[in-house]
């Protein structure tokens, strides 16, 4: 056993240091270089207590616990932790220089930072739980988690935050974040092999990053950004609630089915002036493009596609919203498209095209009257049956509508 206080301790030039017992540091400062560390049982860190292992060192401990305290692993070392760590109170893991961490089971907590940095490596072997805490990867570094990622805030005193930046981050188990900040940067990738659940959370991807999710994705109340050529790849069903997701110069791909719903007190709507589009909950700006693979669901979610961005989805079936294909875009239907007091708008040299049936239908309540699709100097193709009910068609300013089969008017309205 070793219990110390206030020492500075040095293990160096290819020595070793063995505790077989529990160890109790207290504002200590041990140095490790070009040595070894080993502690077999339990090791505490207090009161600013200061760990590194540098230039070529190990240190081998089987379980850890941080208070105000700080680690650093540099200059190719390698830190090895058997069974769990647990950081409290601004513990701060910086692991740098092409240097490597390995833990069992991970709860960071208050404040607490993991820095993984300069081509260095972070693994966790089962789950990692973060409350209040950080967590930063950068410069060609990687951190794999081979159980479950958890983050969430702590008290609603400290946000999350995520940040990776020229490098990667790989989950196998579920990934659930509440209050979460989390951005890739500089072709980052982030591969969750497990289900997705954002809450009150952002998600952001910029200049060539890459989200790709294999299990299913929950969002609620969350913002996802996608900017400067980067992609979301979601292999299962996602389910959107309240949805704030754009897409800049940027690829989203759904694989399965998605779902949309949106509350009155979270619509977004779109916004135009002097033929300039903004806004709504779904958006898809400068050349972006959005891919679904399965059914859309949408329901009461305003969706804009503008300049030059593209949107290619199997089936459509929304109810009470607001589709936007403005500015040179292009909305692409394999099947069919069913519309219940929805509004289609096509303007601006755009292009909409439904391969199967288009069905548009308005339910009248009292004064309440919704759905139509105007078409102002763009084109609407539908290859299947057109049927209208209680509904408008606006066709203005050189604008080409071509159905290819039955078209069919029941109770048709003038536009106000």
């Amino acid at each position: 056993n070793l219990e110390d206080n206030g020492s500075n301790i040095y293990v160096v030039n290819n020595s070793k240091l063995e505790i077989n017992q529990d160890a109790i540091f207290r504002g200590t400062h041990l140095i490790v270089k070009d040595s070894e560390l080993e502690i077999n049982q339990d090791a505490g860190f207090h009161s600013k207590t200061h760990l590194m292992v540098k230039d070529n060192s190990t240190a081998k401990i089987d379980n850890l616990t941080g208070y105000v305290s700080e680690i650093y692993v540099v200059n190719d070392s390698e830190l090895e932790i058997n069974q769990d760590v647990e950081f409290y109170n601004k513990t701060h893991l910086i692991v740098e220089d092409n240097s490597s961490a390995k833990i069992d089971n991970l709860t960071a907590n208050s404040r607490s930072v993991i820095y993984v940095v300069n081509d260095s490596e972070l693994e966790i072997n089962k789950d990692a739980f973060f409350a209040g805490s950080h967590l930063i990867v950068k410069d060609d570094s990687n951190t794999t988690i081979n159980g479950a990622l958890t983050v969430e805030d702590y008290g609603n005193v400290v946000k999350d935050d995520i940040e990776i930046a020229k490098s990667n981050l790989n989950v196998e188990g579920e990934v659930y974040f509440n209050n979460v900040d989390t951005e890739l940067n500089n072709s980052s990738n982030a591969n969750f092999k497990n289900k997705l659940t954002l809450i009150g959370s952002a998600m952001l991807l910029k200049n060539s990053s890459t989200l790709n999710v294999d299990g299913e994705a929950n969002f609620n109340n969350s913002v996802v950004e996608l900017n400067n050529n980067s992609t979301a790849t979601f292999e299962n069903e996602v389910s959107i609630e309240n949805p704030n997701f754009h897409i800049n110069n940027s690829t989203a791909v759904f694989k399965d089915t998605l779902k949309i719903m949106t509350f009155r007190d979270f619509i977004q709507p779109v916004i135009e002036q002097d033929n300039d589009f903004s806004g709504g909950n779904l958006s898809l700006d400068n050349n972006s493009t959005l891919d679904i693979m399965g059914t859309a669901k949408f329901d009461s979610t305003n969706v804009l596609i503008n300049n030059g961005s593209t949107a290619t989805i199997d089936y459509l079936d929304d109810t009470g919203s607001k589709i936007y294909v403005v500015n040179g875009s292009k909305l692409e239907i394999n099947k069919d498209a069913e519309f219940s007091l929805t509004d289609l708008i096509i303007k601006d040299n755009s292009n909409t095209t439904i391969k199967g049936a288009l069905t548009v239908e308005e339910y009248i309540y009292s004064d309440f009257r919704e759905g139509s699709i105007k078409i102002d100097k763009s084109n609407l193709n539908v290859d299947g049956v057109a049927d209208f009910t209680n509904s408008a068609l606006v066709v203005k300013n050189g604008s080409k509508v071509t159905f290819g089969n039955n078209f069919t008017m029941k109770n048709g309205r003038a536009e106000k």
